[in-house]
């Protein structure tokens, strides 16, 4: 570990003499596209404990804050599926949600480029508690040089489709099973 990266730990009080900075990334409003997701029958969404509501994250570079995250993916979630009150209706559990901010070497123009990646552990179960469906992955945001809310909405939005793609598909696997 670095001098700098030392200080940027362990003396938040001394980022502007080293070059570090902070960033905050507060509460977003996703907007994922799930397609045939949508019409998923979902009666509630439950994010485990171990989700926490805010996060810090440090890189040798910069400090970044991030605000609400639980409002964040719960808002995502919202924007995306409708909840359903159906008795069939089946309950989503988000049991991991690790977001993780990567700078990458872009050019001697722009020397950072940003990206979230985002892995995620979720599934869905039916009304009796069985487990119907899994998701188990890692997405990416599209890289930005400074604008680290809409890297952090991207992620959040493909994290959603990528389960809502993945639920769809083992539910029609499950119903041509049973045919």
């Amino acid at each position: 570990m670095t001098a700098t990266r030392r200080i940027c730990l362990a003396h938040p009080v001394l980022l502007a003499l080293v070059g570090c900075s902070s960033v905050v990334v507060g509460r977003q409003q996703p907007h994922p596209n799930v397609g045939e997701a949508a019409t998923l029958p979902i009666a509630s969404l439950t994010i485990a404990d171990d989700i926490q509501q805010n996060i810090e994250l440090t890189d040798t570079t910069v400090i970044i804050r991030v605000e609400d995250w639980r409002f964040t993916i719960q808002a995502g979630f919202d924007n995306a599926f409708g909840l359903s009150e159906r008795e069939d209706a089946y309950n989503l559990h988000l049991g991991d949600a690790a977001i993780r901010f990567e700078s990458q070497w872009a050019s001697t123009r722009n020397p950072h480029k940003w990206n979230v990646r985002l892995s995620y552990n979720a599934f869905l179960s039916d009304a009796e508690g069985h487990t119907v469906a899994r998701a188990i992955g890692v997405v990416e945001s599209a890289p930005t040089f400074d604008d680290f809310s809409q890297a952090t909405t991207d992620a959040v939005e493909r994290m959603w489709e990528s389960v809502g793609e993945e639920f769809v598909r083992a539910i029609q696997q499950q119903q041509q099973a049973g045919d």
